[in-house]
């Protein structure tokens, strides 16, 4: 384990090198070519190391800094060359536990303002500010165990989920099963968030505790809100509220499985159309471009990647709304239910394009029988159908059930 890490260390202080010898390189207005040769070949061979011996955090960070470079290169804008050599010649430094990328937080914001950019934009973490001590405490705990804050944590997540279930379970007293009882549970869970973070915050002396303030207080009033419509089924349909709740819900999937595909148009547009990772960047500023790729379908033709992309998020906005605001009533759901599995057929043909690019950017093929992923872990084509069947084809048909339900109409079970 030492060698290994020795080893990492060389090649991170090998690639340090090399992005401050570019810096050097661009710090005149005419770079040698035999030595800007030199170097953009030790980068090469650095960033397919990377690949194979780094680990997720620093592997990102570094490849990106490489990626972004070749493309400022191709770019040939001397000046923003050597700002962003300047800016990343320390990166290194992460893998090797000496910086965290938070520390480079205020020149990314200044290199990003001068030059009207969003480099690293989607590295960007939640960070809590913890003290020496407390991070002393936790290496090496003495009045308060490991086992004893994990099992804290634990039970502070789960203990108002287990009070609530045990609560409604009396309340309900043989009624059927409705759309409040998975309210409650999402209540329970967000409420369980805000005592596990108070919890963690008093153990480890941190002092946001505006997340815990917001997690009780929508949590409270969906579990008040759900007792209260329990205790008085008379004001609802339940399987007109187990349709709604259910459906809304389930809209998380297509919503974080379309931000997956908009990294495979990314992949796309690289490889096809060969604009530059910045130039992409720049080419969604303003909601219209960001959303719907107006800039970048008028400079390079997206053709059926465009349309798609604006029949997903027009259908799903609709969708959601409509869902929202109407889904209580039991008439609503013969509109509500075609909408939704549009809605998900759409997100299957999405989530089917963004594993193909990615199977293209990484492996050189649409399809993979069997491989290693980028992380480590296993690409196979059956983990793509299964993919694209558990974000289409499964919730289409749940919805489908449960409005046939609403009607009295007794469909298959598969």
């Amino acid at each position: 384990m030492k060698k290994k890490k020795k080893s990492n260390d060389i090649l991170y202080l090998s690639l340090q090198q090399s992005f401050i010898k570019l810096r050097s390189l661009f710090s005149s207005d005419t770079p040698n070519p035999n030595k800007l040769d030199a170097v953009l070949g030790d980068l090469r061979f650095a960033r397919k190391r990377l690949q194979k011996h780094a680990k997720r955090r620093p592997r990102k960070i570094l490849t990106d800094c490489i990626d972004t470079l070749f493309e400022m290169i191709e770019e040939g804008n001397r000046e923003k060359i050597y700002d962003f050599a300047d800016l990343i010649h320390n990166m290194p430094e992460i893998g090797m536990g000496k910086r965290t990328f938070r520390s480079f937080s205020k020149e990314i914001d200044a290199f990003n303002h001068k030059y009207e950019e969003v480099c690293f934009s989607e590295l960007n973490t939640i960070h809590i500010n913890v003290s020496k001590e407390t991070l002393q405490k936790i290496r090496k705990p003495k009045e308060i165990g490991t086992w004893a804050l994990v099992i804290g944590g634990i039970a502070a997540f789960l203990l108002p989920l287990i009070i609530s279930i045990i609560y409604i379970g009396r309340l309900n007293n043989g009624q059927d099963f409705s759309g409040f009882s998975i309210l409650a549970a999402l209540g329970a869970l967000t409420v369980g968030v805000g005592l596990a973070s108070l919890f963690f915050s008093f153990v480890f002396q941190y002092h946001r505790r505006k997340f815990s303030i917001i997690c009780l207080s929508l949590g409270g009033f969906a579990l008040a809100l759900s007792f209260f419509m329990i205790k008085n089924p008379q004001f609802y349909d339940p399987t007109v509220s187990t349709f709604y709740f259910f459906a809304l819900i389930m809209m998380v999937l297509p919503a974080i499985f379309y931000f997956l595909f908009r990294d495979g148009v990314e992949t796309w547009t690289k490889r096809k159309k060969r604009i530059s990772k910045s130039k992409f960047r720049n080419l969604l500023k303003g909601k219209k471009n960001y959303w719907w790729y107006e800039a970048l379908h008028k400079e390079v033709n997206l053709g059926f990647i465009y349309h798609l992309n604006k029949a997903f998020t027009v259908l799903f906005v609709l969708t959601f709304a409509l869902t929202l605001l109407t889904g209580f009533k039991k008439e609503m759901s013969l509109m509500l239910c075609p909408l939704h599995i549009f809605v998900y057929m759409l997100s299957a043909v999405t989530t089917a394009f963004y594993r193909i690019q990615d199977n293209l950017d990484f492996h050189g093929k649409p399809f993979v029988i069997f491989g290693r992923s980028r992380n480590g872990g296993i690409d196979s084509v059956i983990f793509d159908i299964i993919m694209v069947a558990m974000i289409g084809f499964m919730p289409a048909y749940v919805v489908l059930l449960m409005t046939a339900g609403i009607w009295g109409i007794a469909l298959p079970n598969l």
